[in-house]
């Protein structure tokens, strides 16, 4: 079950895996370039974005019970 898209705007995201079950992301562009992915092992995982043009990014958690995905506004 998808849940509403969330927005968000930072340099820098967290994500927090609270249950620490599997849970995998995704940062894609406003293109559908996936420009960082992986699985999260840990509580919480930082990702940096001040590397990144300014524009509009997806960040796309996944587990085995949905999908959360937040779009992100980068300045």
């Amino acid at each position: 079950r998808e849940k509403p898209m969330q927005t968000a705007t930072a340099e820098n995201i967290t994500i927090i895996n609270f249950n620490q079950n599997e849970l995998s992301y995704e940062l894609s562009n406003f293109l559908g370039q996936i420009l960082f992915q992986g699985d999260l092992l840990e509580k919480e995982t930082e990702l940096s974005l001040k590397e990144l043009s300014s524009g509009i990014y997806f960040l796309k958690a996944e587990k085995a019970t949905g999908i959360q995905l937040i779009r992100i506004f980068k300045n």
